[in-house]
């Protein structure tokens, strides 16, 4: 089988020299960590856009509301509450963004032979950050 050394031997140091940085394990995580957020992202915003089809949904539904004051009432409240839930969408995206330029810092750091330790601790610290 050649020098093939198995992930349990390389953990356990039996398949001979082991290095404390894996470069393949360190990836790994990179793109754990990275699809956790991108996740998350399309999560919140498949929520938000949830919302706003349902506020639409109401809109048509008032506007077949006989008495005027209650329908101007709730054209009134239901845009508001569109312009919100945007706002929210809006703040998600820009924090994307930002989740984006921590995880290229994660490359540079395995790029610079440095290990970018736990999955949990590099998301606790992300999302502190972001």
């Amino acid at each position: 089988m050649g020098n093939y050394v198995s992930l349990s031997e390389r953990a356990s140091g039996l398949g001979g020299s082991t290095s404390p940085f894996d470069k393949d394990i360190e990836l790994l995580k990179i793109n754990i960590v990275a699809e956790e957020l991108r996740g998350s992202f399309y999560t919140l915003f498949g929520a938000y856009f949830s919302f706003l089809i349902a506020i639409l949904g109401a809109i048509v539904v008032v506007t077949t509301f006989p008495d005027v004051a209650t329908k101007l009432q709730w054209l009134g409240i239901l845009p508001a509450f569109g312009v919100v839930v945007f706002l929210y969408a809006e703040n998600t995206a820009m924090k994307h963004r930002r989740h984006i330029v921590e995880v290229d810092k994660l490359i540079e750091k395995v790029e610079s032979q440095k290990s970018i330790g736990k999955i949990r601790d590099v998301m606790d610290d992300i999302r502190k950050r972001v």
